[in-house]
């Protein structure tokens, strides 16, 4: 059986140590259901909110837009123990949701690529993640938790990934070689609200020119279908906003299934029909006292209204739902799946 711990807050930057303890086994032995839900066995509702998690940098001191590596590891393990599982963005976004019924999808992206996020050292067999990284954590976490995927998305900016063009390529493919991914963050973190971005050119040419750097580093074509905004700013001319999903520079192309933004409440189902991959809302991964509806905020709140969660029902074959919220089930983007009605 699982337990929650949590932070006592001793001051503005400083964290305590945990001070309560919260059995939650019952999420982690759900088998799909086949009868009445008990507090043992959820029900499956697949249009429930799906919680994506934004994170920045990965080091001390815990600030806006910075996570300490205790605070990163202590939301890994309240993930795992309250019945959360990685899933690739780009499986979300198709509603390819493999996650043991019972369970909940959960998505993490890490914005900026900044150094703290991923750093290699040699190991006795070969370069690793460094510990304190969010790319070590992240491995060694799914190291003592297999059932736990080493699924994140890292957008990234500029021609010096994680703050060292010289392993620039080297770490976007052991990223790559080891099942996450990278996502464009244009090629200079722009502000795309600036009126210099304030042209079709101008868009095409800071992403286009990212998604030719990153796929160059990659190795492979096509690899960088993801979008997050730098500042969660679009372009002020709304004609101008088909640029985020598709264009191309000096005859690179590229095309985004989503585009990401900075802040907002959880993420609809991709059965829902308010679903919109191109206005992907993420939650921010932060103790600091602005993120007041951060990540342990909406895992709170979806302990106390458990049916406005996302549950697993097993079977990437069928989408199960309550019929309560039958009326808010897209057809289209169910698909080929089979719909089951509770």
């Amino acid at each position: 059986m699982g337990c929650r711990r949590s932070f006592e807050r001793v001051g503005p930057l400083r964290w305590g140590e945990v001070t309560a303890v919260l059995c939650l086994g019952s999420l982690l032995c759900a088998a799909r259901p086949d009868g009445p839900p008990t507090p043992a066995r959820p029900s499956a509702n697949e249009l429930g909110r799906v919680i994506v998690v934004m994170y920045h940098g990965i080091g001390r001191p815990e600030s806006e837009w910075q996570h300490t590596p205790q605070a990163l590891q202590y939301d890994l393990e309240r993930l795992y123990e309250e019945g959360y599982r990685p899933i690739a963005l780009r499986d979300f976004v198709a509603g390819e949701i493999s996650v043991p019924a019972g369970l909940s999808p959960v998505v993490l992206t890490f914005d900026d690529g900044r150094a703290n996020n991923f750093e290699l050292i040699d190991g006795p067999q070969g370069r690793v993640a460094a510990p304190e990284t969010a790319v070590g954590i992240l491995e060694a976490f799914n190291a003592a938790h297999p059932d736990f995927p080493l699924e994140a998305t890292f957008f990234l900016f500029g021609g010096r990934p994680f703050g060292d063009a010289a392993t620039a390529q080297e770490k976007v493919r052991y990223l790559l070689d080891r099942g996450m991914d990278i996502g464009n963050h244009t090629d200079a973190h722009a502000n795309l609200s600036l009126p210099r971005y304030g042209t079709a050119q101008a868009i095409q040419q800071t992403i286009g020119a990212q998604a030719r750097r990153l796929e160059a580093m990659a190795g492979k074509a096509n690899i960088v279908d993801t979008f997050a905004l730098c500042y969660g700013a679009r372009p002020r001319n709304r004609a101008l906003f088909r640029y985020l999903l598709a264009g191309s520079y000096r005859g690179h192309s590229y095309r985004h299934i989503a585009v990401l933004n900075v802040g907002g409440p959880p993420a609809a189902s991709p059965y829902d029909a308010s679903f919109d991959p191109t206005r992907l809302p993420r939650i921010r991964g932060s103790l600091f006292p602005t993120a007041k509806r951060g990540l342990l905020y909406w895992l709170r709140t979806f302990d106390e209204q458990p049916g406005e969660r996302f549950i697993s029902d097993g079977d990437l074959g069928t989408v199960t739902i309550p019929s309560s919220a039958a009326s808010r089930v897209s057809m289209p983007r169910v698909g080929s799946r089979r719909l089951v009605v509770l």
